[in-house]
């Protein structure tokens, strides 16, 4: 073998070892950025890609006749949001007095809607691996509504699984009018 041939060889070998991936042990950490909340004692948290806006809960419309986690309507950004309670939805009773409560716009392409919550604790990003799913006796689960809970016990709530639960709409589907 000539020199040309011994060197085309070394450099065939060296292009192969380059183009190869390198195996790594480490892992990917894969986060997601939440907000948490209080209900009543118990920390709450959504994603935060869900979130328009938040507001004081001041100047919004009671409507009577609907179910009594609808706590109104309100008016952001020159639209119409209805008032979703988390705590009367998620059958929360808590003994305290309420303070100022504070609304989640939540932003969807179907509905327009706000949650009610008691306190906004923190904004966080959480890593996937360290939420737990099993959710056995963690009120919501039964509906589907908790994606999991986090090692310092906050439940992460499904915004769009909420939206998808027929009770929201109390029987008051839409219905063609003269049909």
């Amino acid at each position: 073998m000539n020199e040309k041939e011994a060197t085309s060889r070394i450099l065939k070998k060296r292009a192969l070892l380059l183009s190869r991936q390198p195996v790594t042990t480490k892992t990917e950490i894969e986060t997601i950025d939440v907000i948490v909340f209080f209900l009543g004692e118990e920390k709450y948290a959504i994603e935060a890609t869900f979130l328009k806006g938040i507001q004081p809960l001041k100047n919004f419309t009671f409507l009577p006749g609907l179910p009594p986690f609808i706590k109104g309507i309100a008016s952001f950004f020159g639209v119409l949001y209805t008032i979703i309670d988390l705590k009367s939805y998620l059958k929360i009773h808590d003994e305290k007095k309420e303070t100022q409560r504070q609304l989640l716009i939540i932003e969807h392409p179907k509905l327009k809607i706000c949650f009610l919550i008691d306190q906004i604790l923190k904004f966080k990003s959480i890593d996937k691996n360290d939420i737990q799913t099993d959710l056995t006796g963690i009120k919501g689960f039964e509906k589907g509504i908790i994606k999991g809970i986090t090692a310092e016990t906050e439940i992460i709530l499904e915004p769009e699984k909420i939206l998808q639960d027929q009770g929201l709409t109390g029987g008051f589907e839409q219905k063609q009018i003269g049909g």
